[in-house]
């Protein structure tokens, strides 16, 4: 049994070449049949960007000890997240993802619906020293930031922080 606590989630799916062929179709009416939402994308790229760039927040969640109410409550850590998305949608922007210029004040607003004590997997995984998706989630924002001469401080912060104790969840350093 799957306990969801946060908001209703909505499988976005599409083709890379952003075509709406038949196997498209047929995979969404077998999410609709199941009682699965779900929805075709345009440009699933940009959708997979908006999305990465969201769940990027876990990692600060992480290092400041904060649930998403505290995060955005605190003048200091709401500035720190602002800055790590802007970071990271002036990346996706140096790539060529076509992503909507007011997207951040749009995340902004999402995660101030979120519930006052809502954490991320990410998070609950370093707290508890588990292996976690930093190397996926804040790593690959790094290493794609060198890779395309984008600074990420406040990326590179949380993922030199949170890799000790990554390493020590994976075994990989005593």
């Amino acid at each position: 049994m799957i306990h969801h606590m946060g908001v209703t989630p909505t499988i976005v799916f599409g083709e890379l070449d952003k075509s709406k062929t038949d196997r498209i179709v047929k995979i969404q009416h077998i999410f609709k049949t199941a009682g699965i939402d779900s929805k075709i994308s345009n440009d699933i790229e940009a959708d997979l960007w908006r999305k990465f760039i969201a769940i990027c927040v876990s990692g600060l969640l992480a290092v400041s000890n904060t649930t998403y109410g505290e995060l955005r409550e605190i003048k200091e850590t709401r500035k720190l997240m602002i800055d790590m998305l802007n970071e990271i949608f002036l990346l996706s922007k140096k790539i060529g993802v076509n992503i909507e210029t007011d997207f951040v004040d749009k995340t902004l607003a999402f995660i101030d619906t979120f519930p006052y004590d809502s954490t991320s997997s990410l998070t609950r995984d370093v707290w508890n020293k588990k292996p976690s998706e930093i190397e996926y989630q804040n790593g690959t924002v790094v290493r794609l930031g060198e890779k395309f001469g984008i600074e990420t401080p406040i990326n590179k912060f949380v993922y030199n922080c949170i890799l000790p104790c990554e390493l020590k969840a994976r075994g990989l350093k005593t």
